[in-house]
């Protein structure tokens, strides 16, 4: 069995240990900005790289970020990130619009099981829009907003652990949510318009058949960390990582999620190891 405590990688960043500095990283949740965006989206990179080429067969994707060199793209334009929030009416979250300046979208293997685009600003749009079959499906009978079993009460507190129940979702809040990702097999990224988590940003969501039901992330940073470790580490659990899957990667170059530190169990993380 495979030990993510300190997680092994190709890539490594220096002077990650756990310091006072990294102690207020966690306290303070994403501390990141495009520059360091582009420091972590480099670093995913290159780890990727390192990993497809020690592969034997790649996907179609791996193949075009090994010929590119790189699983990004140019940056978004301030201009464009702004008509896009005119056009939906609604104020794209801080950690997401960095992200944007860093790389107007991302190549990403094993969005869920098969490989997908994080979309470029100029082609998000709303989930009803994007994706309307498989919205109709996910979002059927909840255009009342009314809470349904298996929901969770929308004045409760949110898990956004990794221990969190992927079946316990408020399902009327696909109304009105942003499509991000391109739908991969039954798996889409969204941003949920109805919530602000302890980040201080709409709240996130990973919707796939596999889980199944929704995986809920504080802000757009901690879906990506997710994903890096998801997709480069792969530990045997497929789980919304918190802060200890990220120390010592690329992912700690983001700070980490606020809402998992202060209640962080670490006993109970080992164990399930």
């Amino acid at each position: 069995m495979r030990i993510f405590g300190v997680l092994a990688s190709a890539v490594f960043l220096s002077g990650c240990g756990k310091d006072n500095d990294q102690i207020m990283k966690e306290e303070l949740g994403y501390q990141g900005s495009p520059e360091l965006w582009s420091e972590f989206l480099q670093c995913w990179t290159e780890e990727s790289i390192a990993t497809y080429s020690a592969m034997e067969d790649n996907s179609a994707m791996e193949r075009e970020v090994l010929d590119s060199g790189n699983q990004g793209f140019a940056p978004a334009t301030y201009e464009a990130i702004a008509s896009k929030e005119k056009h939906l009416n609604v104020v794209l979250p801080k950690s997401y619009k960095d992200f944007l300046l860093a790389s107007n979208g991302w190549r990403q293997p094993m969005l869920d099981s098969g490989d997908g685009l994080v979309l470029p600003v100029e082609r998000i749009g709303f989930f009803s829009d994007m994706a309307p079959e498989f919205y109709s499906i996910v979002a059927e009978d909840n255009s009342n907003y009314t809470i349904s079993a298996g929901s969770e009460d929308s004045h409760s507190p949110v898990d956004y652990s990794q221990s969190q129940d992927s079946v316990i979702f408020e399902e009327s809040h696909f109304v009105n949510s942003i499509a991000i990702s391109e739908e991969t097999d039954s798996g889409i990224y969204l941003i949920n318009t109805h919530r602000t988590t302890p980040e201080g940003e709409f709240e996130f969501w990973f919707y796939s058949s596999n889980h199944p039901g929704v995986y809920k992330f504080v802000s757009f940073a901690h879906l990506m960390q997710y994903a890096y470790i998801k997709t480069i580490h792969k530990p045997e659990y497929n789980i919304p990582y918190d802060a200890s899957f990220m120390i010592d990667t690329c992912a700690a170059i983001l700070g980490f999620p606020r809402s998992d530190s202060p209640k962080r169990d670490t006993q109970a993380i080992e164990s399930i190891y």
